[in-house]
């Protein structure tokens, strides 16, 4: 996979994950009534989180031949990185709208909170396959690098 732009990613992301995560505490404050299902959603945002510190912190190398990633690794990658940055502007949004109400708790029972169970079930979904992506991704390349010793 291409350095560069993995990183990118992953800090843009990162960078998503810390604003959502004050939004979420703002919220806290404001609207007792959310905690439970901003619970569960700040726990997807800290492992998502853990995620990308392994992807950056235990990415490993390409050998002297320059081995890379599979492009279709790659894409899927990227593919379920955007879709987290996408639910976490969609919650960034949605917690903004809340706040802005001089009632929020009426928002809150009316659309908001299926709205948060909704996007924080996407954000698991995506998270877990970009855990999964970047476990073959990882494997593949550890594969090709360090190839089982045979045992003649």
């Amino acid at each position: 996979m291409d350095p560069f732009s993995l990183t990118v990613g992953c800090l843009a992301l990162c960078s998503a994950i810390v604003s959502a995560e004050a939004r979420i505490r703002e919220l806290y404050v404001s609207l007792r009534e959310a905690s439970k299902e901003m619970d569960d959603m700040a726990s997807q945002l800290r492992e998502l989180r853990q995620i990308l510190e392994i992807v950056q912190n235990d990415r490993p190398q390409a050998d002297v031949k320059g081995v890379v990633v599979l492009s279709e690794a790659e894409k899927r990658v990227r593919d379920h990185i955007n879709k987290c940055l996408n639910a976490i502007q969609e919650l960034d949004d949605l917690i903004q709208g809340i706040q802005g109400e001089r009632a929020p708790g009426w928002r809150w029972g009316l659309t908001a909170k299926s709205k948060v169970v909704s996007l924080t079930k996407t954000l698991r979904l995506h998270k877990d396959h970009l855990k999964w992506s970047i476990d073959v991704s990882i494997g593949y390349i550890s594969w090709i690098v360090y190839p089982r010793l045979s045992l003649d």
